[in-house]
């Protein structure tokens, strides 16, 4: 028998697949709309209304010239009510050191990464003397934020006026 086929659709069945597409749907546009990688404009810090790069001067690019205000700056991070304090100490022509301060041993064990990431960071900024170095793999987030909070700090110590050497 070749006859044509009669098929039979319900219409509730119709309205109930269709309203579950549709949803599955939604669902697949929200996830990939909260998940995807956002453009962080703005988020850069610009304490001394300098670009970033002049904050991340190499020690080639750097030579006779004044970098910083000499002193101790602090930039504050706050985490659940928590105040992490990132101090950066420089001279004239250099950052002489890079610490932790203030931290309590409670936020110790709540944020265990932050110690030994800020010493890999120490570590790279006293060594090539700038904050363009990569976070360490162990805490790549926390590296970025300890960052962030560094450069803070750092342009906080950006001299305004750069003279040059002779």
């Amino acid at each position: 028998m070749k006859g044509p086929k009669i098929i039979v659709f319900h219409i509730r069945q119709l309205l109930k697949t269709a309203a579950f597409v549709l949803a599955g749907l939604l669902i697949i546009f929200l996830l990939i709309w909260v998940l995807a990688p956002k453009e962080q404009g703005g988020r850069e810090p610009r304490s001394s209304g300098q670009s970033p790069a002049a904050l991340t001067l190499s020690a080639d690019e750097a030579f006779g010239q004044v970098l910083y205000i000499p002193g101790s700056y602090s930039s504050v991070i706050v985490l659940d009510d928590n105040n992490i304090y990132v101090t950066v100490t420089v001279d004239a022509f250099s950052i002489t050191d890079v610490r932790l301060t203030n931290m309590a041993y409670a936020q110790q064990r709540l944020y265990p990464l932050f110690t030994p990431v800020m010493e890999q960071l120490r570590h790279d900024i006293l060594l090539h003397q700038t904050t363009r170095v990569e976070p360490p793999e162990d805490g790549p987030q926390t590296g970025l934020l300890l960052l962030e909070a560094i450069n803070i700090a750092i342009g906080q110590a950006f001299a305004h006026t750069v003279t040059t050497g002779l």
